[in-house]
Order: structure tokens, then C-alpha cells, then sequence
């Protein structure tokens, strides 16, 4: 289970989570921005490893990456939206 903490909450453009993934401190931030056919968000993913959990950094990258396709695949599916 992963938690995050909300650092940073403006509707309806803004909000900032903070957290630990895999010993690797992490910032995501999501950015609503209205766009032609309803809004885009945009997601800015920080990591800060120190030590030897520097070498995982990549690792997380990587993961969040699959995860965050996924979930929105997932998502476009349930809007009925799958292109």
C-alpha cells in the first residue's frame, strides 16, 4: 500500500501529493489545463533518493510510468473512450 500526503490542493488546476515509494521520497503533482475536447491533466513525478535508495530512483520511474498507463487505460475504458 502506498500513501501519500496532500501538500498543495487548488481547484480546480492544482494538487501536489508527497510520499515514500520503495524507500525513494516522491512529488507528483497533477495539473488540469481545459483543453478542445474537455480538460488534459498533466502529471510531474519528483524522486529523491538518498543513499543507496538513489539506485532504486529509475527502478520507481519506470513503474509509476506502467502504472499510470495503465490506470488510465483503465479509465478511457470506463469513460467509453478507448482511443
Amino acid at each position: 500500500m502506498l500513501e501519500f500526503e496532500v501538500i498543495a490542493h487548488e481547484p480546480p488546476t492544482r494538487h501536489v501529493v508527497e510520499g515514500t515509494v520503495f524507500a525513494v521520497a516522491t512529488t507528483v503533482a497533477f495539473l488540469v489545463e481545459p483543453a478542445e475536447e474537455g480538460s488534459r491533466v498533466t502529471m510531474d513525478a519528483h524522486l529523491r533518493g538518498k543513499g543507496p535508495s538513489r539506485l532504486l530512483a529509475p527502478i520507481v520511474t519506470r513503474e509509476m510510468r506502467k502504472s499510470t498507463v495503465a490506470a488510465l487505460a483503465e479509465l478511457r475504458r470506463i469513460l467509453g473512450n478507448e482511443s
